[in-house]
């Protein structure tokens, strides 16, 4: 059976979120920090496009190298 879980690219995502505002420690943001992983996405558990401006797609080649060049 293949491992599918895929690190949750909360920079990314959390900026675009409806709840963007949200302190850290209520939900959904305190519930969606503390899954890291996803399984088959990088998107967070919780995530609600805010609908202003492109919705990010978590899988093109410059969020893969934007994500990269944040963790170098």
């Amino acid at each position: 059976m293949a491992n599918n879980q895929k690190e949750v690219w909360f920079n990314l995502y959390c900026k675009h979120c409806k709840s963007a505002k949200t302190p850290e420690s209520e939900d959904p943001c305190n519930e969606c920090l503390a899954e890291g992983t996803n399984e088959n996405s990088h998107k967070p558990i919780n995530y609600i496009w805010n609908g202003v401006g492109e919705e990010p797609r978590y899988d093109s080649t410059d969020e893969r190298r934007s994500h990269e060049s944040v963790q170098d």
